[in-house]
């Protein structure tokens, strides 16, 4: 049953500077392109953004489209049932351009970064009685004190908007039992956070890969993959620690492809310049889509997942979700994201990573866990995320 129009705030996808998503770009992007193409059933959908002068903006869905898909690699077209006739069934034919009595405003964004947007949220609850309901991926921020400004701007968002949402949803438990000790610590008020589970089904991909420079690896597959930001909290130095202490062993070692965007790697820089011999194995390709993200997981051997903090891991879901077996950290929710189905190391302790990586460079035990994998792991959709989402946006 229908109980108003649900907003989701798309703004964040207007602000994106770069090419190549980051996780939750990435999810935001997910998540318009499902419901824009399969509407969720029994709920009136609108997009918007707000901003500073701007306020309280509705966006089409053709506009906000056209920004997500290209960045997954997919087409902005609807099927042939055509834009308006999809819509029928999510947009009333009246739709107004601004909320009001009963509608739902969800944030699946980082607006953390946008200091007026809960000022402008609450105007809203104020003026009409605008339920709010915000998705929280992880409060790392809140713990690390290196991160300095955005840690300070970080915790000071989650102050005001623990009191500010009707509803808070998490990615993960671990996320969901971090938001409660934060609460509790500074005495606020928090409803318990329900749980929605991200989507790890990658859409078919065809040959060959749109980034040129994949090809040549991709063509000849079994290389190692590990995707994510190039970031110190990633902490592929320790991949690069781990692959020296086999070289040195006298192991030879396949190439390892790293996928995902530069944002700083003067902690990579340090590693490799203390290990020269590893950088002949690397390729690092910024700029890839879920397309090439797709054959990049289906041609790799293994994967390797190091990150210091996340609030699920989906490189480590994917990688499962198509039967590659992973290597990943043991931190914070990682472990619930992989359950029995990843193999652990303490992401500071690249001996026992060169233990993993040397076992599934053994083609009989990697076959194995594959079987193991494919047998067992139960993938998740991007639909299956958005009705875990639009059920908290009704509690």
């Amino acid at each position: 049953m229908q109980r108003g129009i649900l907003w989701l705030d798309v703004g964040d996808l207007f602000h994106w500077p770069h090419r190549e998503v980051s996780g939750i770009q990435r999810v935001m992007a997910s998540l318009i392109v499902e419901w824009c193409r399969r509407p969720p059933a029994g709920a009136a959908l609108r997009f918007c953004r707000l901003s500073a002068p701007d306020g309280f903006r509705a966006v089409s869905a053709a506009s906000i489209l056209a920004k997500a898909a290209p960045l997954l690699g997919q087409s902005a077209e609807l099927p042939r049932r055509g834009l308006l006739g999809r819509l029928r069934t999510t947009v009333p034919p009246t739709a107004p351009d601004q909320p009001g009595p009963g509608d739902r405003l969800l944030n699946i964004g980082a607006s953390w970064g946008n200091p007026p947007y809960l000022d402008l949220v609450a105007r809203e609850k104020a003026r009409v009685g605008l339920r709010f309901i915000q998705l929280v991926y992880d409060i790392g921020p809140a713990h690390d004190p290196r991160a300095g400004e955005i840690a300070r701007l970080f915790t000071n968002w989650l102050e005001r908007m623990l009191p500010l949402a009707d509803q808070v949803v998490a990615i993960s438990d671990y996320t969901r039992r971090d938001l409660e000790a934060f609460a509790n610590a500074r005495g606020l008020p928090l409803r318990r956070p329900s749980l929605a589970r991200l989507g790890d089904r990658l859409p078919p991909a065809d040959w060959p890969p749109r980034h040129a420079a994949l090809v040549p690896l991709l063509s000849a597959g079994g290389y190692l993959l590990t995707v994510g930001s190039i970031a110190q909290p990633k902490n592929q130095e320790v991949i690069v620690r781990a692959l020296a202490l086999l070289i040195a062993q006298g192991r030879r070692l396949p190439p390892v492809l790293w996928l995902g965007r530069v944002v700083e790697r003067v902690t990579l820089d340090r590693a490799l310049a203390d290990c020269p011999e590893v950088v002949p194995l690397l390729h690092i390709v910024e700029g890839a889509d879920d397309h090439d993200l797709r054959l990049a997981y289906e041609r790799c051997r293994f994967t390797i997942f190091p990150s210091l903090f996340e609030g699920w891991g989906l490189p480590l879901a994917e990688s499962l979700a198509l039967g590659k077996p992973c290597l990943a950290s043991k931190a914070a929710s990682i472990p619930e994201a992989g359950g029995r189905f990843a193999d652990y190391f303490d992401p500071y302790d690249p001996a026992t990573l060169a233990v993993l990586i040397q076992r599934y460079l053994d083609d009989a035990a990697l076959a194995r866990r594959q079987r193991e994998i494919r047998r067992g792991y139960r993938a998740a959709s991007w639909r299956q995320t958005g009705q875990e989402l639009l059920r908290a946006t009704l509690a």
